[in-house]
């Protein structure tokens, strides 16, 4: 739907060098607010998908020391499991909209839309997000072709169809093999890795638009417009994504004072201890 969207009521209207720059410096502040994230704790507490982490989220807001058992058996969803599933959805929904008109506009977005929120909010491992996002802009490109030869965004020139299969045939070999090639490296690499991969190569891409577009030599007022416009998204982008990693500290927070919390009152409780003048003293066996 926002790759759609996107095609029809954005694209055709943003001139390439605002797309450009307001593409690097949406990502550039991505970038910023997972090298805050990862540098506020480097050995934070990651999941493997966004279901974990709030299935993560909803043990440490039940009472300390439930019965696991009961857990394991537990076929239907609680009231507060499906209030995070439907928030889930909501979430990853609206992410995809974001992610489809980036895609739409720069030819890319899908995939650093749902990795920054999959890292980010949801702590998800960038060993996991990486694969993730590749898979889903594999399929956010065909969709795009399929839509672009429908007609959406307008039709092709003549001559441009062709030079699009041109595009694509080259394109092709690289991503069957570099994709797969890329998310198997991703697996096996330390995600703190990954995350300087990305902070490099965000920043690289930001630097390097900067030089190519050189927004300040256009003719006035394009010069004026093209600085302002990319500051004002560093900005709000800087406010968006600091706001969406805090959320996901304060996930990580609840879940760290209730695992805390619930040891205590195992260490408490547990059979053949006892507590003395403060200090937990193990009886022998």
């Amino acid at each position: 739907a926002g790759l759609a969207l996107g095609l029809i009521a954005v694209a055709p209207y943003l001139p390439p060098p605002y797309a450009k720059l307001l593409f690097v410096s949406v990502w550039m502040t991505f970038a910023v607010a997972l090298f805050k994230l990862n540098a506020r704790g480097r050995d934070r507490r990651v999941y493997k998908s966004a279901l974990e982490s709030d299935q993560a989220l909803n043990d440490s807001m039940t009472e300390h020391g439930s019965d696991d058992e009961q857990k394991d058996t537990k076929v239907e969803l609680t009231p507060d499991e499906k209030k995070q599933k439907q928030k889930r959805c909501i979430v990853l929904f609206f992410t995809g909209i974001f992610g489809g008109l980036c895609s739409a506009v720069a030819g890319s977005g899908i995939d650093i839309a749902s990795f920054s929120i999959l890292t980010l909010f949801y702590r998800v491992s960038e060993k996991v997000a990486t694969p993730t996002s590749v898979v889903l802009m594999a399929i956010n490109a065909i969709l795009g072709m399929c839509f672009r030869f429908m007609g959406l965004g307008g039709a092709y020139s003549e001559g441009q169809e062709i030079a699009v299969w041109n595009f694509v045939s080259v394109c092709v070999p690289i991503v069957v093999l570099g994709a797969p090639l890329g998310a198997t490296i991703s697996a096996r690499l330390p995600r703190h890795w990954l995350a300087y991969l990305i902070y490099f190569l965000d920043t690289v891409q930001f630097v390097s638009a900067l030089v190519v577009i050189r927004p300040w030599s256009k003719p006035s007022p394009t010069n004026i417009w093209l600085c302002v416009t990319s500051g004002a998204t560093l900005i709000v982008g800087s406010a968006i994504f600091f706001l969406i990693a805090n959320a996901g500290s304060d996930r990580g927070e609840a879940e760290l004072k209730s695992g805390v919390a619930k040891i205590a009152d195992e260490m408490e409780y547990a059979p053949g201890s006892k507590a003395i003048e403060g200090e937990e003293v193990n009886e022998g066996v």
